[in-house]
């Protein structure tokens, strides 16, 4: 805009360029938050994971998850604190009936990113279609679809 018209000067954008500054600054503001959220998320997870590695789980429910009456043996424990009774869950039920559907999500969506890591062709068409080529490839890397590539060293060394 000020470049196509020499009489322009810079208050006339000076209020659009303070309040896209602004929304920036917001934004990083709100990606810092979340950045601190997942580090703690993360460190949660690490030390739980070591408990689990170090220390017995004790499994107290009272009471059947799926027909919630008092739990009695035969019984199925399922780390994320479930209980049942052996003939409430299905025959080859190997994962808790509770919790099955999200994990499958989160599954599903994980193979869906590994299969699109190999189409290049997409990565490319995002990259080429985008404003901002460098948002596209660090959505990539933020998902993990970028993995690291080994370079085979040259003449044996």
């Amino acid at each position: 805009m000020l470049s196509k018209n020499p009489c322009l000067t810079l208050s006339v954008v000076k209020d659009y360029i303070a309040r896209k500054l602004e929304q920036e600054s917001k934004l990083i503001e709100d990606d810092r938050k979340s950045i601190d959220k997942y580090q703690e998320e993360t460190e949660l997870m690490k030390r739980e994971i070591e408990d689990l590695k170090a220390n017995a789980k004790v499994f107290q429910l009272s009471k059947c998850t799926a027909c919630t009456f008092t739990l009695d043996l035969p019984a199925v424990h399922f780390m994320c604190m479930h209980s049942f009774h052996l003939r409430c869950l299905g025959d080859n039920e190997k994962e808790c009936p509770e919790c099955a559907p999200e994990y499958r999500s989160v599954m599903e969506a994980n193979q869906k990113l590994e299969q699109n890591a190999g189409d290049h062709d997409l990565f490319f068409r995002q990259l080429r279609g985008s404003k901002d080529g460098f948002s596209v490839i660090a959505d990539y890397f933020s998902k993990g679809v970028v993995s690291k590539t080994t370079v085979p060293p040259e003449n044996g060394r």
